[in-house]
């Protein structure tokens, strides 16, 4: 059976989960800037573990399935969609939990993460939708959708305003001791608003989801913010009658739920017991880049601004 380990490397932590048969040999959860400031000693936790027969990590903002010894600098550009110098698989776990066939699995999953909120819509097992990140609503440290004017005021809009701008700065927290569990528990005028506001972005995400979803078996939380019960509650409450609404429990007790699906998509791409979840998700069928339907500004430019010809 194949021994693989699923990267994800988030905003707030790296996690990395390593499978083989079924059992889980590595379940590992670093702070993303300790593993920036030193990435020897992550690559070192990995090849700590041992031969292994794949390691999947993200698509970054949509490459096709890459071998990373073929990536070029052009493919890592394009997955991390920045210039030079800026800086930069769920549904199996369903199934594997409900016991139910990867093709009758239907669902929105709500990832509240650490710094972005991002949902999708699963339909017979397929990605059918999806909305987050900066096209997105509220995350807890990042602003989600940017109104045009609020860009035009800006002047620019660099990197670094993606990622700030969230719930936190709506509480009053950028900069200060603000945590996702404050969140769920506010004190102050701000804070109220804070909650309210990330709360009510997540339901109508879920509800604009159902034009391509109408009839979710189940919404599924997952994320950071999904374990906190105030945040939680507010959102169950507000899509009760919809379907019923769960935490994504997982398999693991450290790596987020990314890489335990990372996992799972390495253990299918290499022929294990998950390669049904890899032929209905279609990933080696994927093709092309995100700059391939861009209209409101060209290719070309977008190209550019990445420093590439």
């Amino acid at each position: 059976m194949p021994r693989v380990i699923g990267i994800d490397p988030g905003t707030v932590t790296i996690d990395a989960c390593g499978l083989e048969d079924g059992r889980m040999f590595l379940d590992r959860s670093v702070p993303t800037a300790e593993a920036l400031a030193d990435p020897a000693r992550f690559v070192g936790l990995l090849e700590a573990a041992g031969p292994v027969d794949c390691i999947a990590g993200p698509s970054g903002y949509g490459l096709p399935l890459t071998r990373v010894q073929e990536a070029t600098e052009e493919d890592l550009r394009l997955a991390f969609l920045a210039a030079e110098g800026e800086p930069g698989g769920i549904g199996g776990v369903r199934a594997r939990r409900t016991g139910r066939s990867v093709r009758e699995v239907s669902f929105v999953l709500l990832e509240l993460g650490g710094a972005f909120t991002a949902a999708l819509a699963v339909a017979d097992g397929q990605i059918v939708d999806g909305v987050g990140g900066s096209a997105g609503p509220l995350g807890f440290r990042a602003p989600g959708a940017l109104d045009g004017e609020v860009a035009f005021l800006a002047g620019s809009v660099p990197k670094s305003l993606l990622f700030d701008g969230g719930a936190a700065a709506v509480a009053g927290w950028d900069g200060g001791p603000g945590s996702p569990d404050a969140l769920g528990n506010p004190q102050t005028a701000r804070e109220h608003i804070a909650r309210e506001a990330f709360v009510e972005g997540a339901v109508k995400t879920v509800r604009f989801l159902r034009a391509s979803v109408p009839a979710p078996r189940e919404i599924v939380l997952s994320g950071r913010l999904a374990r906190v019960e105030g945040v939680r509650r507010g959102i169950a409450q507000r899509l009760e009658g919809i379907a019923p609404v769960r935490v994504l429990d997982g398999f693991a007790a450290e790596a987020k739920e990314g890489a335990q699906g990372a996992a799972l998509i390495a253990d299918g791409l290499c022929g294990g017991a998950h390669r049904e979840l890899v032929a209905t998700l279609g990933i080696r069928e994927a093709r092309g880049t995100v700059l391939d339907h861009l209209y409101v500004i060209s290719r070309d430019q977008a190209r550019r601004r990445l420093g590439l010809a």
